[in-house]
């Protein structure tokens, strides 16, 4: 890791930080477990249930991205369980800027308990499952 290398090879050395490593504390997480294949169907219920204007939608993949892009109008969702904690954070954090209230939702697997584990562990909350 590299902060191991900085460690071993500078003398003293600072970390100064400039965003937000921690979960925005306004901001409800949930998660909704589903088959890969019925999460665009899923999705385009929530919009048409819930009235939802403005939401984003984060992918892995550019080019998933572009292809739900085509099939949604713009809307915060988690469509793929991003790879680490702090994307996780990071994410879900833009639904809460300014220190604005937002709910945060997570499509996931049963592949995805793990990394679900990590995540509930540094949200220090709860996470619902809808």
């Amino acid at each position: 890791m590299i902060s191991n290398l900085v460690q071993d090879i500078l003398n003293h050395p600072i970390t100064i930080q400039v965003n937000q490593t921690g979960p925005a504390p306004r901001i409800a997480h949930g998660r909704f477990n589903v088959q890969k294949e019925k999460r665009t169907d899923l999705l385009k219920t929530l919009f048409a249930k819930n009235g939802m204007a403005s939401t984003i939608v984060f992918t892995r993949t550019k080019h998933k991205a572009k292809s739900l892009a085509d099939q949604l109008k713009k809307s915060g969702f988690n469509y793929d369980l991003p790879d680490t904690v702090e994307t996780y954070i990071h994410r879900t954090g833009r639904t809460g800027r300014a220190n604005q209230a937002g709910q945060a939702y997570t499509f996931t697997t049963m592949e995805d308990n793990k990394t679900i584990t990590l995540i509930k562990k540094a949200l220090g909350r709860k996470m619902t499952e809808e």
